[in-house]
């Protein structure tokens, strides 16, 4: 995952979230982090969030992919 600010301001970390066999799970990176692997226990993420957060924990709208199913 590519991890790029959406203002001038650099998060203080950023939270990426990745739904795998239904069930949500964290990291917490760094702001100053521009890229993320998948892997360890995501590698089968059907839906990802990334959230900015700021020093007093205000929290930007989340990014989500969510991956496209057959119908």
């Amino acid at each position: 995952a590519h991890l790029t600010p959406g203002g001038k301001r650099v998060p203080w970390q950023w939270v990426l979230q990745a739904r795998v066999d239904g069930a949500w799970r964290s990291v917490i990176l760094p702001g100053t982090a521009r890229e993320y692997t998948l892997a360890d226990g995501f590698g089968n993420a059907d839906a990802v969030s990334l959230i900015a957060v700021d020093r007093v924990g205000g929290e930007s709208a989340p990014a989500v992919i969510v991956q496209a199913t057959d119908f």
